[in-house]
Order: structure tokens, then C-alpha cells, then sequence
């Protein structure tokens, strides 16, 4: 599943597979991976799998079990200079 803007998984909610979104809110169940600026296990919910995010938020009785990596923001490139030669 992939959105520009927030995806929440209800209480009832169970999704398994893969998110992309700017925002995932889960009261739920995620089985699966998660890769986002916010990510936020609500009182209740519960992830398995891993979490790529700029900002974890975990609630108390939030359930998270798998692997958290911290996502950088994307930093522009310098422009490279090549020189050429003539052989």
C-alpha cells in the first residue's frame, strides 16, 4: 500500500504486506514493513515486521516487534565537476 499522506489501521484492522505513506497510525495489526516520516502504535496496536521512519512514536500497551531503523532525510547532491580530456 503506498499513499502521499496518512494510512491508519483500525482497532478491528489487520493488514499484512507492505506500507508507504507519509504517516501510518495503527490501533491494529501490521504483519509486515513499514516506511514513513511519522510512524505511531496506538494504545492496542501492535506491528510485526520492520519500521523505516524519521519519528517512532510507541504508546503505552503499544506492541512493536521486529527491527527500527532510523530514515535520514534526503540530503541534495552536490553537482560534480568532470573534467575532459582529449586523447
Amino acid at each position: 500500500m503506498t499513499s502521499t499522506k496518512a494510512v491508519s489501521i483500525g482497532k478491528s484492522g489487520k493488514f499484512r504486506g507492505e506500507i508507504s505513506a507519509a504517516k501510518v497510525v495503527i490501533s491494529g495489526m501490521v504483519l509486515g514493513s513499514i516506511d514513513c516520516d511519522v510512524a505511531e502504535i496506538l494504545s492496542g496496536g501492535r506491528v510485526v515486521g520492520d519500521v523505516c521512519a524519521k519519528k517512532f512514536i510507541i504508546q503505552e500497551s503499544g506492541v512493536f516487534d521486529g527491527v527500527c531503523k532510523h530514515k535520514e532525510e534526503a540530503k541534495p547532491q552536490e553537482p560534480q565537476q568532470i573534467e575532459l580530456k582529449e586523447s
